[in-house]
């Protein structure tokens, strides 16, 4: 439990560190190093690809996602499942909402897509991260086979990872939006599934 909270501090104090720097206007490191790499990779072929994945941790995407499992999860009666799924969806939303209209940060310039809205954090990266992780958790804590928990877990992390890296790679989104995300959104989740494991899962067992 205390590795727990740690990491859950670690994630938050990191988030910060982005988070101030952006609200100071100082210039990060890691957006001008990761953006000249991404704009190098650039080409036509990968860029249809691109648009594609980048489909996995797009707000309608994940809503349809998130109704269809949540309905497949009531009527296999596990029904705590799928309302857990909704608050979750729903207390990222509002999460990452809440952050962009404080931070108000602006889009980067060299977009290959037409995107509008605030850049900080990246609401794709929290989305995917936040549903399919906590589907990660859904299946870590299932009947499953070790297998097939680990093949699904496996397809799910590089899934997340995916959705930054088209992103940042799109260039609707600086680096830091990308890590932002996933950070607070990390954080978000360890808090999320600790509250409802003891108030929710435990009473049901």
């Amino acid at each position: 439990m205390k590795k727990r909270y740690v990491l859950c501090g670690v994630l938050v104090v990191l988030f910060l560190v982005i988070l101030i720097s952006i609200l100071l206007g100082r210039s990060l490191f890691i957006d001008n190093t990761i953006m000249n790499i991404m704009v190098g990779m650039r080409h036509d072929g990968l860029t249809k690809v691109v648009k594609i994945l980048t489909i996995l941790g797009d707000k309608k995407f994940i809503l349809v996602l998130v109704v269809a499992i949540s309905a497949a999860l009531w009527f296999s009666k596990h029904k705590a499942d799928a309302y857990m799924m909704c608050l979750n969806l729903f207390n990222i939303v509002v999460l990452n909402k809440g952050i962009k209209y404080l931070v108000r940060r602006e889009r980067p310039l060299d977009m290959l897509i037409e995107k509008d809205g605030f850049s900080f954090p990246s609401g794709h990266s929290m989305l995917s991260l936040g549903v399919y992780g906590f589907l990660m958790f859904l299946i870590y804590k299932s009947n499953l086979s070790k297998k097939y928990k680990t093949i699904l877990m496996t397809i799910l992390t590089i899934t997340i990872i995916l959705v930054g890296l088209t992103r940042m790679y799109l260039g609707v989104h600086y680096p830091s939006d990308v890590i932002g995300g996933y950070l607070i959104t990390g954080a978000y989740l360890i808090v999320f599934i600790t509250i409802i494991n003891a108030k929710v899962y435990k009473k049901l067992k």
